[in-house]
Order: structure tokens, then sequence, then C-alpha cells
């Protein structure tokens, strides 16, 4: 069973696409993305057997999706929260655990959380480049959203799938 970890853009553009996504470039954090990233990402998700998610993300993405709406968007955005966290599944990670990683300098707590939960059967699916590239380092199957976007017009779209790669650092002779 194949899961995928959505970081907290995509929650964002997941839950607020699931209202209205005519509102994806009005609302102030999901407005990078359009109507059609949208359906991308559910077209992208309908491949996984199931979501994982993490605290951090979903408390990043509860306080980003309230700040500054005002009821009864609000309530209904809260509400598709709800539902997404109830259809997920939630991977608990210590905040000592994920800042012990080192990683957590460079990338963040939450970043650091999602490394720390990957696994052979998780792809993660961000739109956070450092953040795929540092799990693709670690020999984690990752999608590049970003990629996916530039090749939903029919292109070559596994160019998307990051494979993990050697360190590209050189080692002193």
């Amino acid at each position: 069973m194949a899961a995928a970890a959505v970081d907290t853009n995509l929650l964002l553009l997941l839950v607020v696409g699931h209202i209205a996504p005519s509102y994806i470039e009005k609302h102030k954090r999901p407005s990078a993305f359009r109507p059609s990233d949208y359906v991308l990402l559910v077209n992208t998700l309908s491949k996984f057997s199931r979501v994982r998610l993490i605290p951090h993300a979903l408390a990043e993405a509860s306080n980003l999706l309230g700040h500054g709406v005002l009821d009864p968007l609000r309530t209904q955005l809260f509400s598709t929260l709800k539902e997404v966290i109830d259809r997920s599944s939630e991977d608990a990670v210590e905040s000592r655990t994920a800042a012990a990683r080192p990683q957590y300098t460079r990338l963040g707590l939450t970043d650091a959380a999602w490394l720390t939960i990957l696994d052979a059967r998780t792809t993660l699916l961000s739109d956070d480049r450092l953040l795929c590239v540092s799990a693709a380092d670690q020999g984690f199957a990752t999608i590049f959203f970003s990629d996916l976007r530039v090749n939903q017009d029919g292109r070559n779209a596994a160019n998307a799938k990051m494979r993990p790669r050697r360190s590209a650092r050189r080692r002193a002779p």
C-alpha cells in the first residue's frame, strides 16, 4: 500500500480547492497555485492508497488557513481540514527527535519531522525543492509538485519524480 506524505502548502491547496477552486488564487497562502493545480493534486493523490500527515504540518496548515479569513468561509475551511484529517493517517514525531536530525538547521522543524516519518512505502509530495532533494538524497521517493505543474500539459511528467541521488558534495582529497 503506497502512501503519500503531503506537505503543508499542498495540504492548504487541497483544503481551499475542495471548498472553491476559484478561491485558491484569492486566499493569502495557496495564491501561488491555480485552480488547475487543485485538480492535478487530487489526480496525483488518487494514485496512492492513503495520505500521511504529521502534527507539525497540520498545525501550520490550521494557522495559515484561518489567518485573515472570516466566517462562514473560516468554518468551511476548518471543517474541510477536519475531513482530511479524518481520512488520513497521522504520524506523531517528537520535536526533539526532529530537531536532532542533521537537516533540522537547514530545513526547520516541520521538514525535519517529515524526514523522520518517510519510509520505503511512502512518497513525499511537496512543492519545497529543498525538502524533496533532502529526502531523495536519503533514498526516499519524492514528487516535486512544481515539476508536475510544468508537465501537466501532457509532456513527460515522469521527470517530476525525484530519484534518490548521491550527494553532490565533494570530499576533500
